[in-house]
């Protein structure tokens, strides 16, 4: 039960990234899905690696800015001293990167007895896998808009309409 709800504290913090990825995700696809609905294929590489950007650099800042201060954040969210160490352990682990999950969390958790940890490790090599899938298909042949260096430099024009339509 401490267990559980030392990783129920740090769900603010996921919730927080989540936030971020959903300002950029849902600001970029529809941008990207309209310019492509004009046959502007150009300007819809361009808006998905722009929002590619900005996914990698916020999860980059988020990811340090909860290391460096995860604990005054953790105990803002009401760890105790009880709490604390499986929340700590959890957030550590879980921010080294942010889907396998639902199939590595028993299997780590009861399997291999690793308890909050192994939930935590269950989840970012689902994350890294999912991850991998995502560039491969998105630098592959068989894509309409194909993920490259050139579009993902950043153009803050852009940036500003993905987050106008992504904050809401």
């Amino acid at each position: 039960a401490t267990a559980l709800t030392g990783v129920g504290i740090c769900f603010p913090v996921i919730t927080m990234i989540t936030a971020f990825t959903y300002l950029f995700g849902n600001g970029g696809s529809p941008l990207c899905a309209m310019e492509l609905g004009r046959g502007n294929h150009e300007e819809a590489e361009k808006l998905m690696g722009n929002t590619f950007s900005m996914l990698l650099i916020s999860s980059i800042i988020l990811m340090a800015v909860s290391y460096l201060f995860y604990k005054p954040i953790l105990y803002a969210f009401g760890a105790s001293d009880v709490t604390f160490p499986y929340a700590g352990d959890y957030i550590t682990i879980y921010l080294i990167g942010t889907v396998l999950n639902i199939i590595l969390d028993p299997i780590s958790i009861f399997g291999l007895h690793m308890g909050v940890r192994g939930a935590a490790l269950a989840t970012i090599i689902s994350q890294i896998c999912s991850g991998i899938w995502v560039l491969r298909f998105l630098t592959g042949k068989k894509v309409t808009l194909r993920l490259n260096r050139l579009a993902m430099v950043i153009e803050w024009a852009r940036v500003k309409e993905i987050m106008a339509l992504g904050i809401s």
